[in-house]
């Protein structure tokens, strides 16, 4: 099965994922740190800004991540752009 990956245009783009089965539906938001390296986020959901039922470029996607302890959230969104262009699935 084919995946896509989407950069987030938000802050620096190459510090957040967005990882899409083929059918655009979400497997997974990832964070990066200098000192964790990738870190899961969890997903809160989307803004289907192009209405066609599954995450592709433009959409806004929203998701939080939590200190280690869980006793802290931090919320996060941004607008999906194609990984790479050139290479749009990712297996």
């Amino acid at each position: 099965m084919q995946n896509s990956e989407f950069k987030i245009i938000s802050g620096d783009k190459t510090a957040n994922r967005v990882i899409t089965d083929n059918g655009g539906v979400f497997e997974k938001v990832q964070e990066h740190n200098g000192q964790q390296g990738w870190i899961s986020g969890t997903y809160c959901g989307y803004d289907d800004n192009d209405h066609n039922n599954k995450l592709s470029p433009g959409d806004t996607v929203y998701w939080c991540t939590y200190s280690g302890n869980k006793n802290r959230r931090w919320n996060h969104y941004g607008t999906l752009e194609q990984a790479d262009a050139n290479h749009p699935n990712h297996s």
